[in-house]
């Protein structure tokens, strides 16, 4: 019986450096763990593995399909640069003082729980969640951005990453896959055509700064500002109106506009509601 103890098969948590460098028989062994979270040995002994997150590193990216198909099962790629001439000194200075007595700050039960708690949070908001994913993985799609459906439509793909955002961060669904989406983009190129280029047809200036608004004015009502929160509704208002009237643009966004118009006209009346009991207070009425 092979010993795995410490080993990929026995682990929570793994990483593993330069890892399209393998023989085939180790990418293998590797995507059954992730896929199925088994091992399966030479003499056809099975394990079951613990294995809940896998972290991969490699300074290149794979080139042939075999490899480029386990590439696309790492859901999360970031693209990291060298360090910049100017900030080797301050790198440096971080790493000397990084201390390494520092502990975990957050559990696995933790996360499982917070896993458990998204999951309700997506079957919830399927709709929505599915609107927004299609029309984020077609857009990616229509500027020859490769997004395979594994990663549109798996539960733990895309809707994953924007449900997850949207839950923890409490923003909207939109804002979400907006901010995640670069994430499971194919490469560095991939990434830079996503910010020249498409991040206004996925999230238009108009409706974000609609929808920043009315946080803001939501933050000002919320800290008795009353004055500051009308005149943030009042801008937020102004814009979602605009943006609406013109179909051209607003035609894959109407409910999101249409619930920043509900959303600013609701805190807008409760702010008025206030002000006059706060008038009829100071005249000494009821």
């Amino acid at each position: 019986m092979r010993n795995t103890k410490g080993k990929l098969p026995d682990v929570e948590i793994a990483f593993i450096d330069e890892i399209f460098k393998g023989p085939s028989e180790t990418l293998n062994a590797i995507l059954h763990i992730m896929n199925e979270r088994i091992f399966v040995d030479v003499d056809g002994t099975v394990y079951n593995c613990p294995l809940h997150s896998l972290f991969g590193a490699s300074n290149e990216l794979p080139i042939d399909s075999e490899l480029a198909a386990f590439f696309d099962r790492f859901l999360l790629r970031h693209f990291v640069k060298s360090i910049p001439a100017n900030m080797l000194e301050s790198a440096i200075i971080h790493n000397l003082r990084l201390n390494s007595e520092t502990g975990p700050i957050v559990s696995l039960n933790d996360i499982n729980r917070l896993y458990d708690e998204v999951t309700a949070y997506m079957r919830a908001n399927d709709g929505a969640l599915a609107r927004v994913t299609a029309q984020f993985v077609v857009m990616l799609r229509q500027h020859g951005i490769f997004v395979s459906d594994r990663t549109a439509v798996s539960p733990n793909g895309l809707p994953r990453l924007t449900g997850t955002y949207a839950y923890v961060y409490k923003t909207d669904l939109r804002s979400a896959a907006a901010i995640v989406s670069k994430y499971v983009l194919p490469n560095e190129e991939a990434v830079r055509k996503y910010y020249k280029d498409m991040l206004d047809s996925f999230y238009p200036a108009e409706l974000r700064d609609a929808s920043d608004k009315l946080e803001k004015a939501k933050n000002y009502a919320a800290s008795g500002d009353l004055q500051a929160a009308k005149r943030f509704a009042s801008e937020s208002l102004q814009l979602a109106r605009s943006f609406l009237s013109r179909p051209e643009k607003a035609v894959l966004f109407k409910e999101e506009v249409r619930n920043v118009i509900v959303s600013a006209e609701q805190l807008l009346n409760e702010i008025q509601q206030i002000e006059e009991r706060l008038s009829r207070y100071r005249k000494g009425g009821p």
